[in-house]
């Protein structure tokens, strides 16, 4: 959705929860490629990958742990539309158990 659309949607609806839900998602998004634009001009004989909310989470704990295999928790205020997740870290590699969206 753009910008535009999206300060006229909040604009629109006097309740709280629903603006935030309308604008943060789209808003936090849209920077993060427009940064991840300028980070991948500067690093360009290198590979650069969007990765989900929650797995960077999961990831950013599970594999600098050390364990083999690891049960793995996340649970934040909102990203990418979840609040949690619970993960299994096995012999390097991250599977999703289950996902908690946001309310």
């Amino acid at each position: 959705m753009h910008l535009s659309n999206l300060v006229y949607k909040a604009s629109q609806n006097q309740n709280p929860k629903a603006v935030w839900k309308a604008i943060g998602g789209s808003i936090s998004e849209s920077v993060t490629r427009r940064r991840l634009a300028g980070i991948k001009k500067s690093l360009s004989d290198k590979r650069v990958y969007m990765v989900e909310h929650h797995l960077a989470h999961a990831a950013s704990a599970y594999y600098p742990s050390g364990f083999s295999k690891a049960l793995i928790i996340t649970l934040d205020g909102a990203g990418d539309g979840l609040s949690g997740s619970v993960s299994i870290g096995n012999k390097g590699s991250i599977e999703r158990l289950a996902a908690f969206k946001a309310s």
